[in-house]
């Protein structure tokens, strides 16, 4: 069994520092929490799950950091706030936080309740900002590293707009945080990450094999490690995927081929459409595929 020595006292690479993680009572967020621990890190795991994030904290404490706990709901001001407070005052300081506390809620846009849809607007975008402005505040006079997490569902799919919306957001704010975190010394990236766990179920069907190594949530968890450590201290601003045994950086959204025109009609609109930007038109929804729309 790991020992005190094993991790910070052995000299873990992420000796020192007290990192904040999100929805950590059970799949990703367990997962991270466990190899930031692994790594020398003094972490804070979060969960209104109160008995099962208690469970992982006393699992975590097997690696000799510190471990703190708080169950506060991220989707309010107040229990974000509390969440870095708790970090803060236990734990000492914070010099990291993954955002990883989310939902999914899978309907069709022609079905979906309202109540379902703000809520989960309400944990996965809101929840997102609310604790990352906490924390980015606290690390401004020390710096730090922020990962949120995102999803290659943020391209589209069918019955997914609801959660394809929210790791949008996530992604949109990453860019934006990662500008405003350089002057402090704060880097921002995301991870859009593909593993077995009870949320990873689009409607498109669970990953094929839901077995194999590459689709344990431990698979994902050194990609974090990474972001929050100095390894990645010139890394900010990117949207990081890993998917099975693949790792990519997912572009950021962009202009293509842009026309001038001195008016823009709709006959010259369409001219442009059918001719120089045809070629321009993407692929649609998180799978890549192209759709010839049935003309009535």
């Amino acid at each position: 069994m790991a020992t005190r020595e094993s991790a910070a006292d052995a000299g873990g690479e992420l000796a020192g520092r007290q990192v904040v993680v999100t929805g950590a009572a059970r799949g990703l967020g367990r997962a991270y929490a466990e190899h930031l621990a692994k790594s020398g890190a003094d972490v804070l795991v979060n969960d209104i799950d109160r008995d099962e994030v208690a469970a992982v904290a006393d699992e975590l404490a097997r690696w000799g950091t510190k471990i703190a706990v708080d169950s506060s709901s991220v989707d309010s001001w107040e229990g974000a706030r509390s969440i870095v407070d708790t970090c803060l005052g236990q734990l000492g300081g914070i010099s990291g936080l993954v955002n990883n506390a989310g939902i999914a809620h899978f309907a069709s846009v022609f079905e979906d309740e309202p109540a379902a849809v703000e809520r989960l607007l309400r944990v996965n975008v809101l929840g997102t900002f609310f604790v990352g402005m906490h924390a980015m505040r606290a690390m401004r006079a020390t710096g730090g590293s922020v990962v949120n997490i995102t999803s290659g569902a943020q391209a589209g799919g069918a019955r997914i707009g609801a959660y394809a919306a929210s790791k949008g957001a996530v992604s949109s704010a990453t860019y934006s945080w990662a500008l405003e975190g350089i002057p402090a010394g704060i880097r921002v990236n995301a991870v859009a990450p593909e593993a077995a766990t009870r949320m990873n179920r689009l409607p498109a069907g669970p990953i094929p094999d839901r077995s194999a190594p590459h689709a344990q949530p431990e698979h994902v968890a050194p990609l974090v490690t990474y972001l929050i450590s100095d390894r990645a201290r010139r890394i900010t601003g990117q949207v990081v995927r890993l998917a099975g045994t693949s790792l990519t950086v997912m572009s950021h959204p962009a202009l293509t081929v842009v026309l001038d025109a001195p008016v823009w009609t709709v006959e010259a609109v369409e001219r442009a459409l059918a001719g120089p930007l045809a070629e321009q038109l993407q692929p649609l929804g998180h799978a890549h595929r192209t759709y010839d729309f049935p003309l009535g």
